[in-house]
């Protein structure tokens, strides 16, 4: 992935994807880096199953959300991340990602968001 000051949000759309760093709960350990895919078409974000685990962040509620298998409940977790240098807490739903490409699927809310981090 180029480097964040001359990748543009735009890039992102078009590449499918963007690097994200995951903090762990427990500050002593130390964070992780992962290639998520952006889906425009996705309301919110969602994470594999084993990785919230591993992470250890903390369950903030529940969501039923609208997939392409139809309804589902999910559970919602918060956690610390970082993409393009800036770091905020991101709520994912939870969810079987271990037959997909990527672990993390980030959303349009993000998105949107960045692209008016951006704009600034």
């Amino acid at each position: 992935m180029p480097s964040t000051q001359n990748y543009t949000v735009r890039d992102i759309i078009l590449d499918r994807t963007i690097e994200v760093e995951l903090h762990c709960s427990d500050t002593d350990w130390p964070s992780m880096f992962v290639t998520a895919k952006v889906d425009t078409g996705a309301d919110k974000c969602s994470m594999d199953s084993s990785l919230i685990a591993l992470l250890g962040w903390e369950q903030v509620g529940t969501k039923t959300v609208k997939s392409s298998l139809g309804r589902a409940k999910r559970d919602v977790y918060r956690g610390k991340v970082t993409m393009r240098g800036t770091t905020f807490y991101l709520d994912v739903n939870e969810s079987d990602r271990t037959e997909l490409s990527h672990a993390i699927l980030v959303g349009h809310n993000v998105i949107a968001d960045l692209i008016a981090l951006e704009e600034e």
